[in-house]
């Protein structure tokens, strides 16, 4: 197995867990606080991080670029944007809408590639990656109570194109942040990937923190009482971060966000198994169609 497929596997773990730890959190704190929390804690993380890969690798750590600046900015920019709105589709009547075409993020991360890389999909990876998205589009249909036809109907509505901005916004990030690494001259992937990392970070906590300061300065001091809770959280994003920056700068972003949809294989799964949850015909077709596509773009990808 491709060392990007074990990274990107590991990220969508890892991730899993920083998502249930960014709930508690957000019970404490709102929703920008537990965010914040993130990057916040996981920066002084990633910075010690890549300092001790430099010294480990006797390697030094790469300068930036203009152009790295501006993928690795606008990157971290847009991600936060697309949190924001994500926020917003949440908080709509209709957001299971909105929340089920925020998942075209993996078909649009295949027009952003091509377009800021000029990479390509194969014929077969461009196939397993459509069957994987139309297997999470059936898993988030199946769970909703929506069918597909009321799903095409809703795309006049704004919950729709709120969630397909969403899911280019998305797409966007993950295609910069794999421009900014490839941009890096010189490096073991590691290297550029934890560079890209931290400068990204950096510059998430401190536009954060300044919005912070502006709209809810108590905010901020919420956070830094909740450290013991927030010291995990950090920990966890910024680990699973690091993993899915690694298989960016190893792997075409498409394939990368594709494969990272086993996260919701493995969530289905444990609340199959594990939580004695019932699942749908439509459910099941779903997580065999995304585990399907996902071997796809494994074997022949």
């Amino acid at each position: 197995m491709e060392l990007w497929i074990i990274l990107t596997i590991a990220a969508a773990g890892v991730q899993a867990a920083r998502t249930a730890l960014q709930k508690h959190l957000t019970a404490r704190l709102t929703v920008f606080g537990a965010t914040f929390a993130r990057f916040l804690f996981g920066l002084p993380m990633i910075l010690a991080g890549l300092a001790a890969l430099a010294v480990i690798t006797n390697q030094s750590i790469p300068n930036p670029s203009a152009v790295f600046l501006s993928y690795a900015w606008v990157g971290g920019f847009v991600q936060l944007l697309g949190n924001a709105l994500l926020l917003h589709v949440l908080g709509l009547s209709t957001f299971t809408v909105g929340m089920t075409y925020t998942k075209t993020e993996v078909i649009q991360t295949v027009g952003v590639s091509f377009i800021v890389l000029g990479e390509k999909v194969g014929p077969f990876g461009f196939v397993g990656i459509l069957v994987a998205f139309l297997g999470v589009i059936l898993m988030a249909t199946g769970r909703a109570g929506l069918s597909l036809a009321s799903l095409a109907a809703a795309l006049k509505h704004k919950p729709a194109l709120y969630g397909l901005c969403v899911g280019a916004l998305y797409a966007v990030a993950a295609v910069f942040y794999r421009a900014a690494a490839l941009s890096l001259d010189g490096g073991y992937f590691v290297m550029r990937a934890f560079t890209t990392l931290a400068w990204v970070t950096s510059a998430q906590a401190v536009s954060m923190a300044v919005w912070l300061q502006w709209r809810t300065p108590d905010v901020l001091v919420n956070v830094v009482r909740a450290w013991p809770l927030g010291i995990l959280v950090g920990l966890t994003g910024i680990v699973a971060s690091a993993f899915w920056y690694c298989a960016f700068t190893l792997q075409n972003a498409a394939y990368v966000m594709a494969v990272g949809q086993v996260e919701l294989v493995f969530a289905y799964v444990a609340s199959r198994f594990l939580f004695h949850e019932r699942m749908t015909a439509q459910e099941a077709l779903g997580v065999a169609a995304t585990a399907a596509g996902i071997l796809a773009i494994v074997l022949y990808g």
